[in-house]
């Protein structure tokens, strides 16, 4: 490429940043002319091409800290590539990846991986980061490995063929973030509720038809999907989650929602949406005692006409405060021609 001086510019933290990106190449400039022309790269981004291979030459830019390869047609990558020791994020999404060289452990420095939307069936064991992007692979099982990345505090998983985590999973004490979505779990273990640290848990989309009691212990948890499964109940104790602001529990089996469920003071979105619910907990209106609520779904339900009773009071409380918050709020119920009686 003749211009490739006019595609370096030094962005905000003062790195090098050569963008490469959309430039319809089907393959990498030559690197050493890379090298010559421009010098230093600390950024590389070669995303949104039509690449088919990422040269072995790749690991004479040794400056390199970051490496964006998204939307291209890569089928592997170059063992040589463990050999950017400077590495801190490598970015392979939209690719044809069916694995990952096992030398890409090496690279010591490396905080964030995303190879999402590949085609692969498994990991190399040895890879040490803070965010980990799986999404949409082929993946039937995680390695027991998995449990060494200490520092992981982000974890994407969703839409894979996982039918179970291994144990390793629950030493990760810093993840802050798991999503699980779109999988095959029939089952989470006891030791979930050691994850301490965990704020988001993302469950929705699996075969699970129990919710392991420890997963009350998860006590910053702020956000709970539990959609799309086949659960029946939820622990008695899910009130203790006392950060907790979404609880999505939608297309599922409950019959029966826990008394405990009104402890939940910070609640903003409640969604019960078609299970079996017939009644819902006497002190549901507790909910908008610190004013947070915001949405309730109990569409889907067979509630009593008691229970649209008590869904209707917990309305006419919202309606009470400011108009951006009435405009927010939801009810929604099939019964529509109960509410009548009911006011």
């Amino acid at each position: 490429m003749e211009n490739i001086r006019e595609l370096i510019f030094i962005n905000f933290e003062g790195k090098r940043v050569l963008n490469l990106s959309g430039q319809a190449l089907s393959t990498v400039p030559e690197v050493g002319t890379i090298i010559t022309k421009v010098g230093e790269v600390h950024v590389l981004d070669l995303s949104n091409n039509h690449l088919t291979e990422l040269p072995t030459s790749i690991n004479k830019l040794k400056t390199l800290e970051v490496l964006k390869l998204d939307n291209n047609q890569l089928s592997e990558l170059p063992e040589t590539i463990g050999e950017l020791i400077n590495l801190t994020k490598l970015s392979v999404k939209n690719n044809q990846l069916s694995e990952l060289p096992e030398t890409i452990g090496e690279l010591i420095n490396l905080t964030e991986l995303s190879v999402k939307s590949n085609l692969l069936s498994e990991l190399p064991e040895t890879i040490e980061l803070q965010r980990l992007d799986l999404t949409n692979n082929q993946l039937m099982s995680l390695p027991d490995g998995i449990g060494e990345l200490v520092e992981l505090w982000w974890l994407d998983v969703s839409i894979n063929q996982l039918s179970v985590l291994p144990a390793s999973v629950t030493h990760l004490k810093k993840l802050q973030e798991l999503n699980l979505t779109n999988n095959q779990l029939m089952s989470l273990s006891d030791d979930i509720g050691e994850l301490v640290e965990l704020e988001v848990l993302d469950v929705s989309n699996n075969l699970l038809s129990v919710l392991p009691a420890s997963v009350t212990h998860l006590k910053k948890l702020q956000r709970l999907y539990l959609a799309n499964n086949r659960l029946m109940s939820l622990p008695d104790d899910i009130g203790e989650l006392v950060e907790l602001w979404w609880l999505d529990v939608s297309n599922n089996q409950l019959s029966v929602l826990p008394a405990s469920v009104t402890h939940l003071k910070k609640l903003q979105e409640l969604d019960l949406e078609n299970n079996r619910l017939m009644s819902l907990p006497d002190d549901i209106g507790d909910l908008e005692v610190k004013e947070m609520l915001v949405r309730l779904d109990v569409n889907g339900n067979p509630l009593t006409v008691e229970a649209v009773r008590r869904v209707v009071k917990l309305q006419e409380k919202i309606k009470m405060r400011t108009p951006m918050a009435c405009i927010s709020f939801q009810v929604s119920i099939k019964h529509s021609h109960l509410l009548s009686s009911t006011l």
